[in-house]
């Protein structure tokens, strides 16, 4: 004896969830890359003030 199982209405009920699931994965992988490539906030540089003479205060 075989047991026969159609599943194509649990298939159907489940394709836009499954949709959904890819471009939420895709969605990652693009924001991410998009991560990775960005340059990022400037370097702050530190910069030497020098005072004027006779201002030791």
């Amino acid at each position: 004896m075989r047991d026969i199982y159609h599943l194509d209405g649990l298939i159907e009920s489940v394709l836009p969830f499954a949709e959904e699931k890819l471009e939420e994965i895709e969605g990652r992988k693009a924001r991410e890359a998009a991560r990775r490539n960005r340059r990022g906030a400037p370097k702050r540089r530190l910069k030497l003030v020098h005072s004027k003479e006779g201002d030791d205060e």
